[in-house]
């Protein structure tokens, strides 16, 4: 079921300014995403391209919406049609497996939520990266993700 979470314990170390910290959760569908992906195969070779994708799913935690945001090498932008909605995507550019342009992971860098500590990043979506934006495939599964998200944890 898609509205499980797994969280990757990505608090940063140092708070902001305001004294709250960054999360970057993933529900439990991006996991099933990465998982079709990158099937599982006897060697264990299927387990770098995940790492490298969490590695600069991390980078996430020093998040700050201002558009020249920039932590190493992490790219990313509003999706096109969807900043209205604060969907995002996170380009990553490294090979990955068999896919040589790399992967696009969609994200929603939400407030607060009721209860929380600390602001959340909320991954929605993993798929391969390529030059044309979106599917409407893609978007519906976003948004429909992302509606999740809004009524598990923001009502």
């Amino acid at each position: 079921m898609f509205t499980e979470v797994d969280s990757l314990s990505s608090q940063i170390l140092d708070p902001s300014e305001d004294g709250t910290a960054v999360q970057v959760r993933w529900l439990h569908a991006v996991y099933q995403d990465l998982r079709v992906l990158f099937p599982t195969v006897p060697d264990g070779s299927h387990k770098r391209p995940r790492f490298l994708v969490r590695r600069h799913a991390m980078k996430l935690a020093a998040w700050t919406d201002d558009e020249t945001f920039r932590a190493g090498d992490l790219d990313w932008a509003w999706c096109p049609g969807l900043r209205s909605e604060g969907l995002a995507e996170l380009r990553v550019t490294d090979p990955l497996g068999g896919y040589a342009n790399g992967l696009r992971l969609v994200f929603y860098p939400a407030e607060q939520a009721v209860g929380d500590d600390a602001a959340i990043i909320w991954g929605l979506h993993a798929l391969p990266l390529t030059a044309a934006p979106l599917s409407q495939t893609a978007v519906e599964i976003a948004r429909l993700r992302h509606m999740v998200v809004i009524e598990r944890y923001y009502r």
